[in-house]
């Protein structure tokens, strides 16, 4: 997980994006679950590897915010959203990466 506070989250693509996101529907997080998707596969397209727990493994420590602070120091969590987006991955590894193969997308 990417632990940033407020200070780095200034000048952080992904804060403001997942803050703008929440903005627009913060019940059920949809748009975040839909830009953390897009996270994800674009990481492992740009990996380029086979084994989907090894791109999320990586993802999860290397590449993603899970939580933003905003203004007065109140905490957002995106990780009941990142963890529905994770099991989806899980569930449906073999046409995901059937998929990427398909588009030529791995050595």
């Amino acid at each position: 997980m990417v632990d940033k506070n407020d200070d780095e989250n200034f000048d952080n693509r992904q804060y403001f994006e997942l803050k703008y996101l929440h903005e627009k529907e913060p019940v059920t997080d949809e748009f975040v679950k839909a830009y953390y998707l897009h996270l994800v596969l674009d990481h492992l397209k740009e990996t380029r590897f086979n084994d989907l727990e090894r791109a999320i493994n990586e993802f999860l420590t290397e590449k993603v915010l899970i939580e933003i602070r905003i203004h007065g120091g109140m905490v957002i969590s995106f990780k009941k959203a990142l963890d529905e987006v994770i099991s989806f991955l899980r569930r449906n590894e073999r046409e995901i990466l059937g998929d990427i193969h398909a588009k030529g997308d791995f050595e």
